[in-house]
């Protein structure tokens, strides 16, 4: 094993966020983490947190940018996993995929958890939740790129949000783009469905956060706020209030 810096914590690397959903009738719990890390210092202990099918698979992967995905989102969600406080150890955990490319919790017991995974360049989100109060997140860098990229896949009424924004092209449309991903993650469809059958109906602003809703998933709304170079987006149901326990840094 490599040796790391003196005085270097992996507990530095991530941050995690306790969120509390509350419904008219009962409340549940979910873990919101961040990990900005170096990936090579994550490779270099990386027996001490991947399954060892994971490990496998690592091997496989041939580009540096996704072995760094790859090192990041498992570190990260190990990490949030640990504050259940279940039987196993990191390593006996593995995130698997399903036919449709979504994370999967592979383990010898059944938690009744599910979680979801986004990650850009040098970031990695992770939300872990019940499994019977389903959410998913997107995390995007803002980035000029992208505003070709989804006025391509814009409505017209989005487009008229904008205007009614005073955000900038770069911010709105990044936001946009994560609101519509992160439903097409809760809705298990990815890429595949048009991204203008996942219209944004309207937003609210409320200072760093936005309150989305959709015009065709009325059960669903969005919560997106901006984290250092980035736009956050969760996915969950309409009828569900998510408070935040801690300040996302």
């Amino acid at each position: 094993m490599k040796s790391l810096p003196v005085g270097f914590s992996f507990r530095t690397l991530i941050s995690l966020h306790p969120l509390i959903l509350q419904r008219q009738d009962c409340q549940f719990q979910a873990i919101l983490g961040f990990c900005d890390s170096d990936s090579h210092l994550l490779e270099s202990i990386q027996e001490e947190f991947l399954h060892p099918e994971e490990i496998v698979y690592l091997k496989e992967l041939k580009l540096d940018k996704t072995r760094s995905e790859f090192l990041r989102s498992r570190y990260l969600v190990k990490k949030a996993l640990a504050t259940y406080s279940l039987q196993e150890e990191p390593t006996e955990i593995q995130i698997g995929k399903g036919i449709f490319q979504q994370p999967l919790l592979l383990t010898r017991y059944h938690y009744q958890l599910d979680l979801s995974i986004s990650h850009h360049t040098t970031l990695a989100a992770c939300l872990i939740f019940p499994q019977q109060h389903p959410m998913s997140l997107d995390v995007e860098v803002c980035n000029p790129s992208i505003i070709s990229l989804t006025k391509n896949e814009v409505t017209e009424h989005e487009k008229k949000l904008y205007c009614n924004t005073r955000e900038s092209e770069t911010i709105f449309f990044t936001r946009l783009w994560t609101i519509k991903e992160a439903l097409s993650k809760v809705l298990k469809t990815g890429m595949m469905v048009p991204f203008h059958k996942l219209e944004t109906e309207n937003m609210t602003y409320q200072g760093n956060i936005v309150t989305s809703y959709y015009t065709d998933f009325i059960q669903y709304k969005a919560i997106s706020f901006q984290r250092k170079d980035s736009i956050c987006t969760i996915a969950l149901p309409r009828a569900s209030t998510l408070l935040f326990s801690t300040q996302i840094p």
